[in-house]
C-alpha cells in the first residue's frame, strides 16, 4: 500500500494513481509542494492588498498622514544608520 500525499488515502502499491482522488503518484510530492507554495503566495498577496488598502485609508486623514510621515521618517533614519 502507498499513501497519497493529497488525500492521505491508501492505494495499492501497483497503482499509478490514487484510487480515491486520481492524483498520479509520480511527482506527487513536488506537485503538492507547488500547490502549497502557490497558496502561500496568494495569501501573501491578499495580505499585501489589505495592507495597502489600510495605508490608503490612513493617508486620507490628517492624523493618518502624520503617523505615516513619522513611520517613513523612522525607516529612512534607520536605513541611513541615524539614531533618534
Amino acid at each position: 500500500m502507498q499513501i497519497c500525499v493529497f488525500c492521505a488515502q491508501a492505494t495499492s502499491i501497483a497503482a499509478a494513481q490514487c484510487m480515491h482522488c486520481n492524483e498520479s503518484f509520480e511527482g506527487a510530492a513536488e506537485r503538492k509542494q507547488q500547490r502549497i507554495d502557490q497558496q502561500r503566495q496568494q495569501q501573501l498577496m491578499g495580505l499585501a492588498a489589505t495592507g495597502l488598502s489600510a495605508l490608503g485609508s490612513a493617508a486620507n486623514s490628517p492624523r493618518g498622514r502624520g503617523l505615516l510621515d513619522e513611520v517613513l521618517s523612522d525607516l529612512a533614519d534607520s536605513a541611513m544608520g541615524r539614531k533618534k
